[in-house]
């Protein structure tokens, strides 16, 4: 099965741990490290460089490519639990930026 999931952040966010030490957690979606922690990709693959109100795909080597918008209405069910800390009625696809 493959789903498509909208990711709008272009950097990491820093979460301190219990000791204090700082780890970077990936919030673009194309981190290559299995525990989710950046990799660096949103400067390699340039996502600063996408532009506002556009939809892209990556591939497994990092090409982008722009896509068709998707429009999801108040009538899809996507599921959205209306608990995320910045609910805006995204229907469940938004992110916290």
């Amino acid at each position: 099965m493959a789903r498509s999931v909208i990711k709008t952040a272009t950097s990491p966010t820093e979460v301190k741990t219990k000791s204090g030490d700082s780890v970077w957690v990936c919030r673009c979606g194309l981190t290559s490290n299995p525990d989710g922690t950046c990799s660096g990709n949103h400067r390699k693959f340039k996502v600063s460089e996408e532009e506002p109100g556009e939809m892209y795909a990556y591939d497994e080597k990092g090409q982008r490519r722009k896509v068709a918008v998707i429009d999801l209405d108040e009538d899809d069910d996507v599921g959205c639990s209306g608990s995320c800390a910045a609910c805006a009625g995204c229907g469940g696809v938004g992110d916290e930026d």
